[in-house]
């Protein structure tokens, strides 16, 4: 009976241990199954998600952008050229930072840039480091517009003036509408356009329209400084559906005196540049009252001051007023970077130094691109004068 036992219980074990065996092996093999299946399964929804992708992608209209770079960026960013409708008048060329994120926000980021005239991508690095919070979840985009009348708006470039007249002055660089031949010149051009009204914020508005929609962009944000918070309420009206929101930083419309708003818009931004250094330990130590300093130039005006051309090397003379210091000003205050640079400017002009000053004004000489930027700006000006005319009246 014991033997028989020990039979019987040998044998019960050994057909447990097989069953438990095939159990597990079963198992294992359906687990590896059910793995390679959902593995198989992810690899087919990546493989539908690549081509639905590259597929989007030529659908886009940056599949056909190139990489390109600004001055102040480190990085390259994606630039698009193409022309707008034939009512609009304008080439344009779109730029966009990408967002960090993976899967950022649908509703990218335009901004809108305080006048024609300005070269918006002197000023887009500054502006993409302030609103990096927000931009690393959204597509940040700016536009460049280039007047497709270049040929007529020729008259109004004031280097292609200079280069006739065989005239390297620097005055007529610093402030380049002060030549009353190139005024009448850029005069006579302009009436040739006979309308003034393809300036007009409406028309401007529907450039950026027609761009968002070249773009396929659903909706956008909307930044505007200054004369571009005009341009956006004009987008606004436009197509109300297309803007989630807009944000108007310092806007001026030019309800009252276009000469008034003008140099109160200026004023305000010198004040900023003077308040900001007080608050800089740095910089208040090395420049304790840049605003006296400015003051104090402005006393000493006019003067003539000997220096060397900033492209040629050559001492030359040079009447200084202070129309032309204030233009300089002007030209300044439009980039932040610049801008910051004034409590140094104004410390050495202020003791008699005036190449830093004069250094820093012929960074936009050597500009491309900006064969018809004095004639937007003229254009621009008369429309919104007219404007501001007729709103006073």
């Amino acid at each position: 009976p014991l033997c028989a036992y020990l039979s019987l219980s040998l044998s019960l074990s050994i057909y447990i241990y097989i069953y438990i065996k095939i159990k597990i092996k079963i198992y294992i093999y359906n687990y590896i199954k059910k793995k390679k299946r959902m593995e198989y399964k992810k690899d087919r929804q990546k493989i539908i998600a690549s081509f639905l992708g590259i597929f989007l992608l030529l659908l886009s209209p940056f599949s056909f952008a190139h990489e390109c770079r600004i001055a102040g960026y480190a990085y390259a960013i994606d630039c698009i050229e193409f022309a707008t409708q034939n009512e609009n008048y304008f080439d344009v060329t779109a730029f966009k930072v990408s967002a960090t994120v993976r899967y950022p926000r649908p509703e990218a980021i335009i901004w809108i840039p305080d006048g024609l005239v300005l070269n918006a991508s002197e000023r887009a690095p500054s502006m993409i480091s302030t609103l990096s919070r927000v931009r690393s979840q959204r597509d940040f985009l700016w536009l460049e517009l280039q007047s497709q009348q270049k040929k007529i708006l020729q008259a109004c470039n004031p280097d292609a003036h200079l280069t006739r007249l065989k005239v390297a002055d620097m005055a007529n660089r610093i402030d380049p509408l002060q030549s009353p031949e190139l005024l009448m010149n850029c005069q006579k051009s302009i009436a040739k356009l006979n309308d003034l009204n393809q300036f007009s914020y409406e028309s401007i508005a529907k450039v950026y329209e027609n761009t968002r929609k070249k773009l396929g962009l659903q909706q956008v944000v909307v930044v505007a400084e200054g004369r571009g918070a005009a341009i956006a309420l004009a987008w606004q009206q436009l197509a109300p559906k297309a803007i989630r929101f807009s944000v108007l930083d310092s806007p001026v419309f030019y309800k009252l005196d276009f000469n008034i708003e003008q140099a109160v818009s200026q004023e305000n931004a010198l004040k900023a540049v003077f308040n900001a250094c007080r608050k800089s330990v740095r910089c208040n130590k090395s420049y304790p009252n840049p605003q006296g300093d400015f003051l104090t130039i402005i006393e000493k005006l006019p003067q003539t001051i000997y220096l060397k051309d900033p492209l040629t090397l050559q001492t030359t003379t040079l009447e200084m007023t202070d129309q032309l210091f204030l233009q300089g000003m002007q030209y300044l205050l439009r980039t932040p970077s610049r801008a910051k640079t004034l409590p140094m400017l104004l410390a050495s002009t202020q003791s008699g130094d005036w190449q830093p000053f004069i250094g820093m004004l012929s960074l936009g000489w050597s500009k491309k691109n900006n064969e018809a930027n004095f004639g937007l700006y003229l254009l621009e000006t008369c429309n919104r004068f007219d404007e501001s005319e007729a709103a006073r009246a």
